[in-house]
């Protein structure tokens, strides 16, 4: 199944190829979940965790598994309009809300009434990019993922917390890590320091683990111990055609 929201460099165009590389595991731990395409897109393991540092990412997925008819009920009279948009936006950067449901119901209506899934500094789509938000779907969108992530444990910590709390022989680790030397991210910025950290905890990991990250030289020599492959993906980058381009990208596995 595929996952009900877009998210800067989420892995949809990556996961038939991620599909096959996928070990024998009992636990799944994706640390920098997004928008879980690989979680959507595979198996059920006998226990999972979808992990974020971003906390509004991760209250719309507690909410999705927790209360998706509300969630669903919130959108009954809701228009999609550049106004509406606006005034989400300005709610959004301010981080006040009435409740999680509300928080929820803000944060999908900016990432698929909005361009490109930049939450950073949310821009409402225009022309086909405001099909996104179609809400016919979302009764269908929000179940289909509740019923996914119903065993799935929802945390909201940091990589290095969330590795050490889950990591045992029969774990595999997801791990896509925001990429190197890019901006579009809503929360914080990874710094060469967390990227070093993360090649120590996997010098010492008990558990099996699949990175995709930019195919940089920095990042291939911290990385240098483990089996790298390289991977080429076309993203879409503005709202013509002309912002495609081809990029390379690494999937680094123990």
């Amino acid at each position: 199944m595929k996952s009900p929201i877009s998210w800067v460099g989420g892995k949809s165009r990556m996961v038939k190829k991620l599909l096959p590389m996928i070990p024998n595991h009992s636990g799944y731990v994706e640390v920098f979940g997004g928008a879980g395409w690989l979680l959507f897109g595979k198996d059920p393991a006998n226990w999972e965790v979808l992990n974020d540092f971003d906390s509004n990412l991760m209250n719309f997925w507690a909410v999705v598994k927790t209360a998706p008819q509300q969630l669903i009920q919130s959108f009954e009279y809701t228009l999609v309009s550049r106004e509406l948009f606006n005034e989400y936006k300005i709610i959004y950067n301010n981080n006040e809300y009435e409740d999680c449901i509300q928080r929820a119901h803000i944060f999908y209506y900016l990432i698929k009434a909005g361009f490109g899934s930049k939450m950073k500094n949310p821009s409402f789509g225009t022309g086909k990019c405001n099909s996104n938000l179609n809400m016919d779907n979302i009764s269908n969108d929000i179940m289909a993922a509740y019923q996914r992530l119903k065993k799935v444990r929802i945390e909201n910590k940091s990589f290095e917390d969330i590795i050490k709390i889950y990591d045992n022989q029969k774990t595999l680790f997801f791990m896509d890590p925001p990429y190197r030397n890019t901006c579009d991210y809503a929360v914080g910025h990874f710094t060469d320091d967390q990227y070093l950290k993360l090649a120590e905890l996997c010098l010492n990991i008990n558990g099996k683990f699949i990175i995709t990250i930019n195919n940089d030289e920095f990042i291939r020599s911290i990385f240098d111990d483990f089996n790298i492959y390289e991977h080429n993906v076309n993203y879409s980058l503005s709202k013509n055609s002309s912002g495609r381009r081809n990029y390379g990208e690494l999937i680094i596995t123990n």
